[in-house]
């Protein structure tokens, strides 16, 4: 986790750590939960019948380990079959509005986030991509990471809050939703094995594979999660 994710942590915490230890001035509702950018805390402020303001901190780095599979890498599987490396930092202010002064709300605001997948892959027998075949005498290795975002994005979304109309006490919430990448960036890259004898053809390819991976990816990169809250 980088410097300013630590930082802007510790400052949530000590948030956390007053309003546990002291009476507030006013309510304010802190929640941990999961979300598809890994843990975060979050700390909320019930504006008035209808508004709540929300700002909250995660982040992740987790090494899962070499992809061992010789499938072609799309965007599609980048997730669900390849082994990698997630580098998440997330910071976002958000604004909830409860239409029917209930538990639904609609969100809007912006994260600041850092989002890369890096998929390493080595010490195969072949490597398939573009559409071609290559084997180990021709690759050594293969890298593909992507930076989904790096800077400020806005997001939209719905959820719950089961705690907005209460004074104080547990609480269960829940968004699901989207922000738009800014400034993706696809990088596939392939290692011309010692021997190699068609390393230009190789490079070529792999090229080639970047450029279709980089139009391959959409603008919008989904969230949802669940948290547990209590109100002070």
């Amino acid at each position: 986790m980088g410097y300013e994710i630590m930082k802007k942590t510790l400052y949530l915490v000590v948030v956390f750590t007053y309003f546990l230890l002291c009476k507030p001035v006013f309510a304010v509702e802190i929640s941990l939960g999961m979300s598809s950018l890994g843990p975060v805390i979050e700390v909320g402020h019930k504006v008035s019948n209808r508004f709540n303001a929300r700002v909250a901190i995660g982040g992740l780095n987790v090494d899962f380990g070499e992809d061992n599979s010789q499938e072609e890498p799309d965007i599609e599987s980048l997730f669900l079959d390849q082994l990698g490396e997630w580098q998440v930092e997330h910071f976002s202010a958000l604004i909830d509005y409860h239409p029917w002064q209930g538990n639904f709300r609609l969100t809007a605001g912006i994260n600041n986030n850092k989002i890369i997948w890096t998929v390493e892959s080595s010490d195969q027998d072949n490597y398939r991509f573009n559409g071609q075949l290559f084997n180990s005498l021709e690759v050594e290795s293969t890298e593909l990471t992507a930076q989904f975002t790096k800077g400020i994005s806005p997001y939209v979304g719905i959820g719950w809050s089961t705690g907005f109309d209460n004074e104080r006490g547990w609480s269960f919430n829940g968004d699901f939703g989207a922000f738009y990448l800014t400034d993706t960036e696809i990088s596939f890259d392939a290692k011309c094995a010692d021997k190699a004898t068609q390393c230009d053809w190789v490079q070529a390819e792999a090229k080639d594979k970047q450029a279709d991976l980089q139009e391959e990816f959409l603008g919008l990169f989904p969230i949802f999660g669940l948290g547990l809250s209590y109100k002070f």
